[in-house]
């Protein structure tokens, strides 16, 4: 049976952040779009607020918990490092009370004028409210990374065109020119609704990090900064379709 298959295009209008996982979170390094286990979470975000909570809970969860999601990041990013001003909240020892402390910290930020692609599988009787919740996602990262649904369509991805994890590609080629980071992927589709959403500390162990390839080469780089570029990756013919 052929997949069904949705493709949404978002625009960034300024700069976004989408912090890698695990990364430190005052020195911060950034991927060029989100990972799959993000845009579910994103997903399940937007239908509470859209559905409510016991139909995301009954109908909507179970379709994006097992939903085949690719990503086609923006074709030219430029990433720059930024020096911000924190502030971090603190306990004074002495008078037993909270106190706001300052410090520098050093945060990578994106901008591309391309449009980054979200694709993913959904039954037919699903394509309105799939269709709903893509279009109402108003960020990726940070609430302040702005980002606008500009078209949906019924479209499947393109092979060597999106984000895939390192072990699906041919190790024959050489992938050190490629963008490598952690990502972030549900553990697998059993994963309950329960250790998504209810129990924090289930959080973690609901996600798993694996070391992601974007189609994605750096076309130039100075100390502060550096320019990705869109480039296919070379992937097994017969694996992560």
């Amino acid at each position: 049976m052929e997949e069904l298959w949705l493709a949404a295009t978002y625009h960034f209008p300024s700069t976004y952040s989408l912090r890698i996982p695990m990364s430190s979170a005052t020195h911060t390094r950034i991927m060029p779009a989100p990972g799959p286990g993000t845009v579910r979470l994103a997903l399940i975000r937007t239908s509470i607020e859209i559905f409510g909570l016991q139909m995301t809970r009954d109908q909507i969860f179970p379709w994006i918990r097992t939903a085949k999601i690719r990503i086609r990041p923006p074709q030219h990013i430029g990433i720059s490092s930024h020096t911000l001003q924190a502030h971090k909240w603190d306990v004074d020892q002495q008078k037993k009370r909270p106190v706001i402390q300052e410090s520098l910290m050093l945060r990578e930020m994106a901008q591309t004028n391309d449009g980054m692609t979200i694709y993913i599988t959904r039954a037919e009787e699903q394509e309105d409210q799939c269709h709903t919740l893509l279009q109402a996602v108003g960020y990726w990262g940070q609430t302040s990374s702005f980002a606008q649904c500009t078209t949906i369509s019924q479209m499947a991805p393109v092979k060597g065109e999106y984000a895939v994890p390192v072990s699906s590609l041919d190790t024959q080629h050489p992938l050190a020119s490629y963008f490598l980071c952690f990502a972030s992927e549900f553990r697998d589709e059993q994963c309950s609704w329960e250790e998504v959403v209810e129990e924090i500390r289930g959080r973690e162990e609901m996600l798993q990090l694996d070391v992601y390839a974007w189609p994605l080469i750096i076309a130039h780089q100075q100390k502060a900064g550096k320019v990705l570029t869109w480039h296919p990756l070379p992937q097994k013919a017969e694996e992560f379709v």
